[in-house]
């Protein structure tokens, strides 16, 4: 099959193309949405979609803000017949196909008719799963294809004969198994009917079976139940006797247990009024008891206070004392201090007369040091060539040395000999333009280099690559070199060194004057110094300073420390008194604050005083000590009388049975009712087991169940007959199967070995690959490496994807191929790759017609018998 021109119009963005296609490598190129995946888009559309369909497929292609109905038109050979195929969608929708068979006849077809003849023509004379398989979507190219298939493929390879027997016997056993099973082996068809036939049954059956033995149970439990009625229905008639006789007997009881708790209610109540008086008993007495412990506090506490009064009298005294000494010792510190300022102001004075003139002497010194400092920093500046410059022209040198260096050792050598008298010039052997060369001449090409020897021959010697590019290299050192001593104001190497060492002494000379600057001023700068004397004198300005002999500042000193001594001895002597006075202050606050205390705790026992007498004065205003002594002796008796009836009505109710009698009127009262229940819902259960025993009657269950037995039995049998032919269709098809697969392991090594063949081009001499009975590539091994196909880069996924389908191509016979369409492959592959998978391209395009869709038409310049089509 090959496709001869290609026509789209209206197609997406295309308003009109058309392309001629050639029977090998087509490349058609053009840039980005220019139009090249819609060539094959539209080609796939042209087989699948009639003209009336609405698909999305086919709107999508339409275009969109003009007036057109997208048309494809392709003229194609397959098998003998040459074809001119056309469709219009969506606007006039229209099919015409042209057919033109192997004597030259031609026959029209249009509409469905068209449409249902080209299908019939390319099954007739193509393979259609191969046509698929080699034909890659944008962006399916890292995706293998499905070659196990492609009937075509498998004849090449040996699989099958030519013709259809195989495939007509495996359809008829597919057929006769389907029947039966699913494609996963699963029961469908007459084996599932079958069997469900079977389940069905049997789950009717024991259904049935399970409403039979549900009757016959119903049966018995009436029976049952009626028997328990009678039975019931005699106790609860004892039962309602009894119970009437227990309630009367617990009447009785009930008018003898209230008697009994009148009693005992009677004797609690003159219990509890005999507890309050003695309760009240007990306050009055510890009430005086707590008056009489108060007396005695308030008077001691008295005490106390009065004490305090004359211990704070005397503290008061001896404070007045210690605040007059404080004050006479603050006094003579303040002498001792007036005194020490003095002397201070005497030993200041002369030791800023001594500072002066130290600092005077110093800035002499320093404007000395500073003044050699500026010579040497600027002789410093006039030298040009730095360390950091003399270093620069070093390592300039060095790398304009080493890169002659490789070049004279990179370039080649010629010798020549002269054997005749003939004269042979070398041009560019030297300085001078040509040499005649007398004797053996050896030299060094260092750029291009002729030898002549004029009318006998003429020879051109030039320095390889690599020389070129270290000559380059060493003037591009002895650039650096120069602009290096240019920026020093040297001229060469040698003068640069001697400005630099110059330049050294100078630098040093520079450090020792700043060290001795330095030293003289410290931290300070010399301006620093200037400022300090310009200070001391005016500090000193107006002031007696010839006054101030030599000798005096060692006196003045120990005449001021000695008043310091003084001074310290007064401090010493009055913080004593402070301390004192301080000590006396706290111990008359202490005092004071305990006497205060005192004369509150006093004040409280007096109140609290107060206030017992008058709650005892209460109480017994309310009654006297003799009446509540009076009353505790009335209660008394009568709470004996009330416990005396209480015991005697006690006696009376136990010799009457009471606990007994409450029992079994309990158990009675319970009883009646439970036994009511239970007799009410024994004939309600019976009443209702009745219903449910007419309604099976009514039913035929045992009819029934007879008639499911006998059913289920026929079943089985026909399940049985079901089984075995489902059974033999099935190891037929598995036998076929067996078979098959053992055919396809013998046709997979002949295509391993194609795609290993040329992937040696791509990948080395030491490319391999495994490929499983699908067809499919299931590992690659490099460099003794085997690696898995879904753990390969995208690269190499693709390139592999592709020998495959390329090697089906090769393998297919040329009469049943199909075109091999690849649009934008090849994006991941690198030059080397590219270059490779470029010539087994061009092997493919012998025999199979190739179309390329990119937009990189360089990637296969190198296709050699590629056409170039561009959009």
């Amino acid at each position: 099959m090959k496709y001869n021109r290609v026509l789209l119009r209206n197609f997406r963005g295309i308003d009109h193309a058309e392309l001629e296609l050639s029977g090998g490598v087509n490349v058609v190129w053009g840039p980005n949405e220019v139009g090249k995946s819609s060539i094959r888009e539209a080609i796939g559309l042209l087989r699948r979609y009639k003209d009336s369909s609405k698909a999305a497929a086919i709107k999508d292609v339409a275009p969109i803000g003009r007036d057109g109905a997208p048309f494809v038109e392709l003229e194609l050979e397959t098998g003998p017949y040459a074809l001119v195929y056309r469709k219009q969608w969506l606007r006039r929708p229209l099919t015409e196909l042209e057919v033109t068979d192997g004597a030259g006849r031609l026959q029209h077809f249009t509409g469905d008719e068209a449409h249902e003849h080209f299908e019939r023509l390319l099954a007739e004379t193509v393979d259609l799963n191969l046509l698929d398989q080699v034909d890659v979507a944008q962006g399916d190219s890292l995706h293998q294809a499905k070659l196990a298939d492609v009937t075509a493929l498998q004849q090449a390879l040996g699989e099958m004969p030519e013709g259809d027997g195989a495939d007509v016997l495996m359809e008829r056993v597919e057929k006769e198994y389907r029947e039966y099973f699913t494609a996963g082996g699963k029961a469908s068809g007459t084996l599932r009917s079958s069997r469900e036939a079977v389940e069905r049954l049997t789950t009717d059956l024991d259904a049935a079976s399970e409403r039979y033995r549900a009757a016959e149970e119903w049966t018995a439990e009436f029976a049952g139940n009626e028997r328990l009625i009678e039975k019931l229905a005699k106790k609860l008639e004892l039962d309602r006797s009894s119970l009437a006789a227990a309630q009367e007997e617990n009447r009785a009881l009930e008018e003898l247990q209230g008697q009994l708790e009148l009693a005992r209610a009677d004797a609690a109540e003159a219990e509890q009024s005999i507890e309050a008086l003695k309760a009240e008993r007990a306050l009055r007495v510890g009430l005086e008891e707590q008056i009489a412990s108060a007396a005695q506090g308030v008077k001691e506490s008295g005490i106390k206070a009065e004490e305090l009064t004359a211990r704070l009298a005397e503290e008061v005294a001896e404070r007045a004392e210690r605040e007059e000494g404080a004050s006479a010792a603050e006094k003579a510190l303040e002498v001792a201090r007036k005194k020490v300022r003095v002397a201070q102001d005497q030993l200041s004075l002369r030791r800023d007369v001594e500072d002066l003139n130290a600092a005077r002497r110093l800035v002499t010194r320093a404007e000395a040091a500073d003044k050699r400092l500026r010579a040497a920093v600027k002789k410093l500046a006039s030298l040009p060539v730095t360390g950091e410059k003399w270093g620069k022209i070093l390592e300039c040198s060095n790398r304009a040395d080493a890169a002659e260096g490789a070049w004279r050792a990179g370039a080649p050598v010629v010798t020549v000999h002269p054997l005749g008298e003939r004269d042979v010039s070398v041009l560019g052997a030297g300085e001078d333009d040509v040499t005649v060369v007398q004797d053996s001449f050896t030299t060094e090409v260092l750029g291009r280099l002729t030898v002549d020897v004029a009318g006998v021959v003429k020879i051109e010697v030039a320095a390889g690559r690599s020389p070129e590019k270290l000559e380059e290299g060493l003037r591009g050192a002895r650039r650096e070199l120069a602009s290096a001593l240019e920026e020093a104001g040297a001229t060469t190497v040698d003068q640069a060194r001697e400005g630099s060492v110059e330049h050294g002494l100078a630098q040093s000379e520079v450090l020792r004057a700043t060290d001795t600057l330095q030293a003289i001023t410290e931290d300070s700068s010399l301006d620093d110094l200037r400022s300090a004397v310009a200070v001391l004198e005016g500090k000193l300005s107006g002031r007696d300073v010839a006054a101030v002999a030599d000798g005096e500042v060692a006196e003045l000193a120990d005449a001021q420390e000695q008043l310091h001594s003084d001074e310290d001895r007064a401090q010493q002597e009055h913080a004593d008194a402070r301390t004192m006075l301080q000590a006396a202050r706290k111990q008359e606050d202490r005092t004071r604050e305990r006497l205060a205390e005192q004369n509150l705790a006093v004040a409280k026992l007096a109140a609290e005083l107060g206030n017992k007498q008058a709650r005892l004065a209460d109480l017994r205003k309310r009654m006297s000590d003799d009446d509540v002594a009076v009353q505790l002796e009335e209660l008394g008796g009568k709470k004996a009388d009330s416990d005396k009836e209480a015991r005697a009505l006690a006696d009376r109710l136990e010799q009457g049975g009471g606990e007994a009698i409450a029992l079994r009127l309990l158990n009675l009262r319970q009883a009646v009712p439970a036994k009511t229940d239970r007799l009410k819902a024994l004939e309600d259960r019976n009443v209702e087991l009745s219903a449910l025993l007419k309604d099976r009657g009514d039913e035929g269950v045992f009819d029934r169940v007879q008639t499911l037995e006998a059913d289920l039995r026929s079943a089985t049998v026909e399940n049985g007959r079901v089984e075995r032919r489902a059974s033999a269709a099935e190891l037929l098809r598995n036998v076929l199967i067996k078979h098959k697969q053992h055919a396809q392991e013998q046709y997979v090594r002949p295509f391993e070995q194609g795609i290993d063949r040329w992937g040696r081009t791509l990948f080395g001499a030491d490319f391999a690959v495994q490929v499983d009975r699908d067809l499919s590539i299931v590992s690659r091994t490099l460099n003794g490496v085997a690696v898995p196909f879904a753990s390969l880069s995208a690269g190499a996924k693709e390139q592999l994807a592709l020998l495959g389908r390329l090697v089906c191509a090769s393998l297919v016979d040329s009469s049943s191929g199909a075109p091999v369409v690849l649009d934008d492959s090849l994006g991941f592959a690198d030059p080397d790759r590219l270059a490779g998978l470029n010539l087994i391209l061009n092997s493919v395009g012998q025999d199979s017609q190739v179309i390329v869709l990119t937009c990189q038409r360089d990637r296969f310049e190198d296709v050699g018998s590629a056409s170039f089509i561009g959009l």
